[in-house]
């Protein structure tokens, strides 16, 4: 590169330094960003957007539980201690909006004889996108369980109704509050509607 083309680039380089200063505000106290005066959208160290409301992160933890197909399903036995087992809800099994999950099982199980003999009704799906980075991306849906009976005497579904959802994603900069990353965002289900609560 020649001389010019070293100072123009030096010269665009400073430009950019600066109308970054005059753009970009950090919070200290959060370590996120805001562009100019607009405190609705934050952005993380690398500059993308931090999703803050339940929208966003409702799509990626559905995208993520979708993707990764199968789940951890844990559910108190008549002993009183929880129990987790695989389970494959595959995509058209999760609801759109993340309110309700269907896992086809067998009656015999010891999900269905949890859920429908000991009346354990709640229930846990954890979801873990062991292709993310570090391993880091989950999602964990909680919820109270019923269990219908097909009249072969052998299949069942567990349908699930799913009332809060933890997820934790650093690539996609989902935690609590957008910037704590030692604990999850958090969305609960009110009226039939998602309520981000951390």
């Amino acid at each position: 590169m020649d001389a010019p083309s070293r100072a123009l680039q030096a010269q665009a380089q400073n430009t950019s330094s600066a109308d970054m200063s005059e753009e970009w505000e950090n919070d200290e106290a959060t370590g996120l960003w805001y562009k100019g005066g607009d405190r609705t959208q934050p952005y993380a160290s690398d500059w993308s957007p931090v999703p803050m409301g339940p929208v966003p992160v409702l799509e990626k933890a559905r995208a993520l539980a979708t993707r990764v197909l199968v789940a951890g399903l844990t559910t108190i036995s008549g002993e009183g201690f929880p129990r987790s087992r695989l389970v494959s809800p595959g995509e058209k099994y999760v609801a759109e909006d993340f309110s309700s999950v269907t896992v086809a099982t067998r009656q015999r199980t010891r999900k269905v004889e949890d859920i429908v003999a000991h009346g354990h009704n709640k229930v846990c799906l954890f979801w873990q996108d062991t292709q993310s980075d570090k391993h880091s991306a989950w999602v964990c849906a909680v919820g109270e369980a019923s269990v219908a009976l097909a009249d072969d005497g052998e299949k069942a579904t567990v349908s699930i109704t799913v009332q809060r959802l933890e997820m934790q994603d650093y690539g996609s900069h989902i935690t609590a509050h957008g910037h704590d990353s030692w604990k999850p965002a958090i969305l609960e289900r009110q009226s039939g509607e998602w309520h981000r609560v951390c």
